[in-house]
């Protein structure tokens, strides 16, 4: 995708934006049938991807929540099967939420829907990779330094990254404030 986008890039400087650049390739290179097979391709292989992302997502935070962090504090008295009727409830009303948000994201999407979503990516790893890190090559990690490696470096990336596109607006690159944020995580 890479090497197509620089392709796309090089060839059609014209092109309005970076999320036009694979439209724009397909369209210019492919035949009208061959370029519908492949719009059609890749949208398949995208609904598929979120499709695993969403219910990933879904099922682990139910069963972080529900069957480990908090099933023992919310329901103390539940047995295990009482617990995963939770978690199975809770990865219901996640989708559900995921799926609100969504809409309205599509209402009013950004500007550049690729940098939204790798914000959110570099979000993820500055929540994770500290607390992985910890977890792998720790000899007995602070359950408290885990929870604030998690937090600070979110916080840090979002926070930053806002600070100046929004407050300030200029263009930043959010591997710079995601560096930042697992930096200080």
């Amino acid at each position: 995708m890479l090497v197509v986008g620089l392709w796309a890039r090089v060839m059609y400087p014209d092109i309005p934006s970076q999320d036009a650049v694979i439209a724009v390739y397909i369209a210019k290179t492919f035949s009208p049938y061959i370029g519908a097979l492949v719009s059609v391709a890749l949208l398949a292989a995208g609904m598929s991807t979120m499709d695993g992302l969403l219910g990933s997502a879904s099922t682990i935070a139910g069963n972080d929540l529900f069957l480990g962090a908090l099933g023992q504090r919310l329901m103390p008295d539940a047995d295990r099967e009482a617990r995963e009727r939770a978690a199975l409830s809770a990865s219901r009303i996640i989708i559900v939420v995921m799926g609100v948000g969504a809409f309205l994201l599509a209402l009013d999407p950004p500007q550049l829907v690729g940098l939204f979503a790798q914000m959110g990516v570099y979000g993820v790893v500055c929540a994770s990779v500290v607390p992985m890190t910890l977890g792998i090559l720790g000899r007995d990690p602070s359950r408290a330094g885990v929870i604030a490696a998690a937090l600070v470096g979110p916080a840090v990336h979002f926070v930053h990254y806002s600070w100046v596109f929004y407050g300030q607006g200029q263009f930043i690159n959010p591997a710079v404030t995601g560096t930042e944020g697992v930096l200080a995580s």
